[in-house]
């Protein structure tokens, strides 16, 4: 079971670890929850939520060369939103895990800058990849209730879970957004995000806070869970 990480709560971090005693291989993953309870996250907002898909989306794309050198040497690395925000995952050979995270972290980051937004902008390969990756989602949304069971599997979730959208509704509000609707989001977002750590797998508690003083303190809360 993860253990907490008390010397680096008192300096506003929340940091779990996890050491492999059994299988005692060389590999290790490491898991960054970027979330945040103020605006612009709004679980029951379609637009919000959506906007939130097409970051990740944007993200593992901008990703792509990273990853594809990361799998190379038998590691990876991926990006992928929730309703609190945004999941970065890396693993394998522990060793290179905290170079792996730090070149994923940084793009992440660099998301939440308008430097990095009026740039991209003016790249025309990145509006050719936003477009697609948004055709791509807009196509998944329309063709989800293709099978009955997936229609009556979701029917069946939104009446648990009153908040959730369906896909229809998500169709609706990304055929709106453009890539300036989505700067706007991330600048407002991504400044916001405070990180929850685990690291599990070959790697000693020594290891985790090592890894843990490495990150940005902009992702750390003071005591209290009070952001920075």
């Amino acid at each position: 079971q993860p253990q907490p990480l008390p010397s680096v709560a008192a300096k506003g971090w929340r940091a779990w670890h996890l050491q492999d005693t059994v299988f005692k291989t060389p590999r290790s993953e490491i898991w960054l929850k970027l979330s945040t309870d103020e605006a612009p996250l709004d679980p029951t907002d379609a637009a919000k939520q959506v906007m939130l898909a097409m970051l990740s989306r944007v993200l593992r794309d901008t990703l792509n060369e990273i990853a594809y050198l990361a799998e190379q040497a038998s590691l990876h690395i991926r990006v992928t939103s929730a309703s609190y925000g945004l999941d970065l995952t890396v693993g394998g050979f522990h060793h290179k895990l905290p170079l792996l995270l730090e070149h994923g972290l940084k793009e992440v980051l660099a998301f939440g800058e308008a430097a990095t937004w009026e740039q991209r902008c003016k790249d025309g390969s990145f509006l050719a990849r936003f477009e697609a990756q948004k055709e791509q989602l807009l196509r998944g949304y329309r063709n989800a209730y293709l099978r009955p069971g997936d229609h009556a599997a979701d029917i069946r979730r939104l009446m648990l879970m009153p908040h959730k959208q369906d896909p229809r509704e998500r169709a609706k509000a990304l055929e709106s957004i453009d890539v300036k609707v989505l700067a706007a989001f991330a600048q407002e977002l991504i400044p916001k995000l405070r990180a929850e750590v685990l690291f599990s797998g070959n790697a000693t508690v020594a290891d985790a806070e090592e890894l843990v003083a490495s990150l940005p303190s902009s992702l750390r809360e003071a005591p209290g869970g009070q952001p920075l």
